[in-house]
């Protein structure tokens, strides 16, 4: 299936600026409840050291959920 998510971390990481960078990881876990879960992806761990937390209301292209095992491409807005 795959997807697109735009999850944003609680701290700026090192590029900072607010840029944009695309990434692709797979679905740790996402809870179809309460609407949020966890992408894993060695790109985002290696700047912060975490799986990147995403909100259902950060899904794109219409969809209402993603799957554990998903293939999904998604953008980090650091803060600045």
């Amino acid at each position: 299936q795959g997807g697109s998510v735009q999850a944003e971390p609680p701290a700026a990481g090192p590029r900072g600026g607010g840029a944009m960078v695309s990434y692709t990881g797979i679905v740790k876990s996402y809870n179809l409840e309460k609407g949020w879960g966890h992408i894993e992806c060695e790109d985002t761990r290696s700047l912060f050291g975490k799986d990147v937390f995403f909100m259902r209301t950060s899904l794109r292209g219409g969809a209402s959920a993603v799957w554990k095992g998903d293939k999904v491409s998604f953008q980090v807005r650091e803060n600045s």
